[in-house]
């Protein structure tokens, strides 16, 4: 076999999250500035430009991929390849030159249960995010089995298959139902919800990651 192979991101974060150099940006709502300003500081998110972060512009799939595996610090290294692995052989749209593409291949083998015929351009709904956000996230930590159940108005626009990580993203409190009590699952998220949801999932990781003492 031979040695771990390891991806490193070789692109930065292209279309919406380009660079900024502002310390704080002008334009976040109520909420978002500790998040934001968390995950930029950690190279997770970048700004529209100096000033602006843009919170309420969408998302595309292949940003919150992206976002998902630097924020939640998924990675190939435990894994033993006997090559190194490449979008094009998992994914029938994702070229191995597109700088999203190695987060792609990591959230793969983390267990993201991404479509292979993913388009990555499209903006992504809430409940697609918070599945992948999810999944992530429990790839990290020991997380007990908490047997409760939150009433959603509008459960029945949730995919089945994202039911069950919905809830405990709500459990977790890294989002909450709106006023009416609903989700919005099919609704695009913003890249101030992204924000705010990624940091709250790294806050419930760190809760659950024992920490060790220095003799």
């Amino acid at each position: 076999m031979k040695k771990i192979a390891t991806l490193t991101f070789t692109t930065l974060l292209l279309s919406s999250l380009t660079f900024s150099t502002a310390f704080a940006f002008t334009d976040l709502d109520k909420g978002q500035t500790e998040a934001v300003s968390f995950l930029k500081d950690r190279g997770v998110v970048r700004g529209m430009d100096h000033d602006h972060f843009v919170p309420k512009g969408k998302i595309s799939y292949a940003q919150s991929v992206q976002m998902i595996v630097k924020g939640l610090g998924l990675n190939l290294n435990t894994i033993r390849f006997s090559k190194s692995p490449v979008a094009s052989n998992i994914y029938t749209d994702i070229p191995n030159n597109a700088w999203y593409s190695d987060a792609f291949v990591i959230a793969y083998y983390n267990g993201l249960e991404i479509p292979k015929d993913v388009n990555p351009n499209a903006t992504i709904t809430r409940e697609q995010f918070g599945d992948l956000l999810i999944r992530a996230l429990e790839k990290n930590g020991d997380f007990p089995m908490v047997k409760m159940f939150i009433e959603i108005k509008d459960e029945n626009q949730i995919n089945p298959e994202y039911q069950g990580r919905l809830q405990r993203m709500l459990l977790y409190k890294i989002t909450e139902l709106d006023k009416d009590g609903k989700l919005n699952p099919k609704g695009d998220l913003t890249r101030g919800e992204a924000a705010v949801w990624i940091y709250k999932a790294i806050r419930v990781l760190d809760a659950h990651t024992p920490k060790t003492i220095a003799k």
